[in-house]
């Protein structure tokens, strides 16, 4: 049986849940984004592993009415990658970590009903 990447988001909620430090909710970030992109990539059936991510995107970008989604996506890397990466955000408005979860758990459940949705 294969992994269910909505996991990640179970356990980033479990992670982000109140009193949360900034390594759990940076680390919730994180799994919010892989839940997200995990499903997309298998639906857009990358198999690469250079450019998955960009290379994911760009092909959501193309379905119709799913330009939204890929920038939403889009949105989740850069959290994800602000969070792995970035000791001091360098965007003052990404330093505030409640705030990044909260944007990032968002974006999560705005993009799984709609890949859901695609074949």
């Amino acid at each position: 049986m294969a992994f269910d990447p909505l996991d990640f988001l179970t356990l980033a909620q479990s992670l982000a849940s109140s009193g949360a430090q900034e390594c759990e909710l940076r680390t919730a970030v994180g799994r919010a984004y892989y839940s997200a992109f995990l499903v997309a990539r298998d639906k857009m059936r990358v198999q690469q592993r250079r450019k998955v991510h960009s290379e994911t995107v760009k092909r959501l970008r193309k379905i119709k009415g799913y330009r939204s989604i890929a920038d939403e996506l889009e949105e989740l890397f850069e959290l994800r990658t602000v969070a792995d990466y970035e000791l001091r955000p360098l965007k003052p408005n990404q330093r505030n970590w409640s705030n990044n979860w909260s944007r990032a758990q968002h974006l999560a459940n705005r993009i799984h009903p709609r890949l859901r949705q695609l074949k």
